[in-house]
């Protein structure tokens, strides 16, 4: 494809805002790297960052194989927007080489998702109506397995039990959506304006400038209270 693949790129524990993570991921689409696995726990990523992200998991060179995004402070259409963005690509679920066919592994435990469960479903419908809507192969009528504990026989990164079960591979696996700590404020789920959502385009033909985020986006603003908050906790 002419691009540069990189297995891993690891930016947790950053104190990483929305805007350095547009920042980050456009400056990969410039240079035309594709990434199997993105590591960004443990930041202050809200509703910009969600947007930035789901973009690029739709649009990236290769098929990403993991997103491990726990203990930010992405809300549930944070959530929404992420797996909508997989049941845009074709080549979903990603081959990962040695083992086949494996769900996108897509970590969003501790962050403040409320009631995940209805959540996936009303998302799950609307992948399912994407992939038919867009002549995509569904392959699977289960879009997303939930992953909610780490016994023994229990899904993993590289082995589903649904796709061992029935033989069809679902598109992502969510870890641990009930497990969600932070408090919770009705502020945090207001979703973007579609004008502002296309700012946060990272594979735009013109990278736009995004703007400043505010704490209705989630907290990556700096000025956000759940910015300064975050921080607080850090120095703790």
């Amino acid at each position: 494809s002419g691009s540069i693949i990189v297995w891993e790129v690891n930016f947790a524990e950053n104190r990483l805002t929305d805007r350095g993570v547009h920042t980050l991921l456009s400056l990969f689409h410039e240079l035309g790297v594709g990434i199997r696995i993105l590591k960004l726990f443990r930041n202050a990523l809200g509703m910009g960052a969600a947007h930035a992200l789901a973009d690029w998991i739709a649009n990236s060179p290769v098929p990403l194989l993991e997103l491990h995004a726990s203990h930010n402070y992405l809300p549930g259409e944070g959530m929404s927007q992420l797996l909508l963005a997989a049941s845009k690509r074709a080549d979903f679920p990603p081959l990962k080489p040695g083992v086949g066919r494996v769900p996108f592994w897509l970590r969003l435990e501790y962050n403040i998702v409320r009631d995940s469960d209805s959540v996936i479903k009303v998302a799950e419908g609307r992948m399912l109506h994407t992939r038919l809507a867009e002549g995509v192969p569904v392959g699977s009528e289960r879009m997303v397995c939930v992953v909610n504990d780490r016994t023994y026989g229990t899904c993993k990164n590289e082995w589903c039990a649904n796709h061992q079960r029935t033989g069809r591979c679902p598109l992502v696996h969510v870890t641990y959506p009930a497990r969600q700590e932070r408090p919770w404020d009705d502020r945090w789920e207001t979703p973007l304006s579609p004008e502002e959502a296309s700012r946060w385009r990272v594979t735009a033909t013109k990278v736009t400038t995004p703007p400043r985020a505010s704490c209705h986006g989630g907290g990556g603003g700096e000025d956000s209270p759940l910015r300064k908050e975050h921080e607080a906790k850090a120095q703790l």
